[in-house]
């Protein structure tokens, strides 16, 4: 906001306007570093790049990902936000996303077939017989630890 006062030979005007300042856009100086597999996050949705090969699209779309429409200034093309990968094939990349509730859901079913071969490692029960390759198991089981 922005006061003048004016004087015109007699009494004292005074005009009062507002500038707003309309939000800068975020400069990014030339020759820097920067990913260019980046995309604003999008709340209550997991965002991901995927590589144009073989049938690895229809299966993000199988498990319940969506392309990521391009939209500038609300008004959106249409266009999947995609970027080159590989300049020598001319591999594409999609951003494509999922709803963060699924997401976490694939996370915990990953999780539990881990933690089921942890189990089997720390056991030694790695094809079902405990012992039968004729590796050593420790009465304590196997250990397996961070430093």
């Amino acid at each position: 906001m922005t006061e003048k006062t004016l004087t015109l030979n007699g009494p004292k005007e005074t005009e009062t306007t507002t500038e707003e300042k309309t939000p800068r856009r975020k400069r990014v100086p030339l020759g820097v570093r920067k990913s260019r597999l980046t995309a604003p996050e999008r709340e209550g949705m997991h965002r991901r790049w995927m590589n144009e090969q073989g049938t690895r699209l229809q299966d993000a779309q199988d498990a319940g990902y969506t392309f990521v429409d391009d939209d500038v200034d609300g008004e959106g093309t249409g266009t999947r936000v995609h970027r080159t990968v590989d300049k020598t094939t001319g591999q594409q990349a999609y951003l494509m996303e999922l709803p963060q509730e699924l997401y976490d859901e694939d996370q915990a079913v990953k999780q539990r077939e881990n933690d089921t071969t942890d189990e089997a490692i720390k056991t030694g029960n790695i094809k079902g017989e405990v012992g039968a390759d004729g590796k050593y198991v420790p009465k304590d089981g196997i250990k397996i630890g961070t430093h």
